[in-house]
């Protein structure tokens, strides 16, 4: 049984119209894997909502919220 794909499989399948959300993300995932050692949608979705929280330039924030969308879009919803 195979594991599901997360946005670390993704990120390179990114269409070159995103390629700063691609760079970002990239960045984000490295500076996760620094901080904990793994990674996971749930941790990238969190990064980048804290990222968008402090971010006062206008165009990062427009890339974040991008990214973020990226992200969200290809993680399956929770079953309860």
């Amino acid at each position: 049984m195979s594991r599901p794909p997360t946005a670390e499989d993704f990120i390179t399948t990114i269409d070159n119209r995103f390629e700063k959300e691609k760079k970002l993300l990239g960045k984000t995932v490295k500076i996760l894997l620094i901080e904990t050692g793994k990674i996971s949608n749930k941790a990238i979705i969190i990064s980048l909502v804290k990222q968008l929280e402090l971010s006062y330039d206008s165009e990062k924030t427009a890339i974040l919220r991008s990214a973020l969308e990226i992200i969200v879009g290809i993680t399956p919803d929770d079953i309860f």
